[in-house]
């Protein structure tokens, strides 16, 4: 019986391991394998490179449908309808094509996107996410996480081309690609950076998009009867401009800093000049990226201010240039949808899973197997020393 004690105390043992073990991985902010369907592409971005050769990117479904996600609200027509589904996905081609113009000028200044390699540091990334946000708890970080329609797989993805991303402005500097001297770097603001200032009217929740419009072409209107900018930001003689962080001295920027339609417009005017009214898009005073109007007056740069902040000048030009070359790797690239792609319904996509967590899952069929091996080891060894135990006592009996 003492033996038999024994036996059960070290099953007991191997299963409590095995168990913590399975608890104290479960959690650890491991990556969740994307699901077959969130996995699934629906369609490609193809990369060609100056040696002649190509990359091709698989586009999944987790980010088509987060992109649906985001900017479904964005849209100026009944959700459901022909044109509301043409707008969406036109919407999303513009937009899918942002991580791989990165991905590709990483890929053309010697950085590559590896999944294994960039694993520690996107691992640490979300562990530290989740214990600011979430005390912790991984499923509070997936709740969350789902609540903006993203998957763990495709987060660590954007985690992982951020990483690089970051690495591009030193990569920029070693390799000469910025000014470094004085003279060069004041030459370079003057011939690339322009200073505007402007009248942004939010499409808020609850507001006419028609009734803004309006104040929007009024504010431009008194503009070109002679009105000083700096009053209509101010709220005089009208009180329509909703933007509460506007520098006093404008902004400075070079392409690739601001939204598209707004440097577009901005670049095409000469100093003083004013703009149509600009239909774009960005974060109102809530924090929610909304439709908006635009009417911008580019202003001339001043002296003055590239001295008082010529450091913040400098440190931001590699930034820009980076922005820049994004700008147009962007436009060069086109999102190709499959057959797939093309019959699902914008408007009513379906949900991602959040992912399988293939290392709980081996853990969980490790500890199963083990615990199946011992329970029958435990049954055989029981049974056969109770066989013998019979035998030895029949014999026993034989012999009186």
């Amino acid at each position: 019986m003492k033996h038999n004690r024994n036996i059960l105390r070290v099953t007991a043992i191997v299963c409590v391991f095995v168990l913590s073990l399975l608890c104290f991985s479960s959690c650890k902010a491991r990556r969740l394998s994307p699901t077959e369907e969130a996995a699934r592409s629906v369609g490609s971005i193809t990369v060609s490179r100056a040696d002649g050769n190509s990359t091709v990117f698989e586009v999944p479904y987790e980010e088509f449908y987060f992109l649906a996600k985001t900017y479904e609200d964005s849209i100026d027509a009944e959700k459901g309808s022909e044109e509301y589904n043409k707008a969406l996905f036109d919407r999303i081609c513009e937009n899918i094509t942002s991580y791989y113009a990165i991905l590709a000028l990483c890929e053309e200044m010697g950085l590559v996107y590896d999944e294994k390699e960039l694993r520690g540091e996107v691992t640490e990334k979300v562990e530290a996410f989740i214990d600011e946000n979430f005390d912790g708890s991984r499923k509070e970080y997936l709740s969350a996480l789902a609540e903006v329609s993203l998957t763990d797989h495709y987060y660590r993805f954007t985690l992982g081309v951020d990483h690089l991303y970051d690495q591009l402005p030193l990569i920029y500097s070693q390799k000469g690609l910025v000014p470094t001297h004085e003279g060069d770097i004041i030459k370079h603001i003057k011939a690339n950076y322009i200073c505007t200032k402007h009248i942004v009217i939010f499409n808020d929740e609850g507001d006419d998009p028609q009734e803004n419009l309006a104040n929007a072409e009024r504010a431009r209107q008194l503009l070109l009867e002679g009105r000083s900018i700096n009053e209509l930001i101010g709220g005089k003689p009208i009180n329509v401009n909703e933007d509460l962080l506007i520098p006093f001295d404008g902004y400075y920027f070079e392409r690739g800093a601001m939204d598209k339609a707004y440097e577009t417009a901005a670049f095409g005017l000469e100093v003083g000049g004013v703009s149509e009214v600009v239909k774009s898009r960005a974060q109102n005073n809530y924090g929610k990226y909304v439709d908006c109007y635009y009417v911008i007056q580019r202003m001339e740069l001043d002296d003055e201010y590239i001295d008082r902040h010529f450091n913040d000048l400098a440190d931001n030009i590699a930034g820009s240039i980076i922005a820049g070359k994004l700008d147009v790797l962007r436009d060069a690239l086109e999102f190709v949808p499959n057959e797939y792609c093309l019959s699902l319904d914008v408007s009513a996509l379906e949900p991602c899973d959040a992912g399988v967590d293939v290392t709980a899952i081996t853990v969980a069929c490790v500890f199963g197997l083990l615990a199946l091996i011992t329970a029958v080891f435990v049954i055989v060894y029981v049974f056969v020393r109770n066989k013998k135990i019979a035998e030895a006592r029949a014999l026993k009996e034989q012999r009186k």
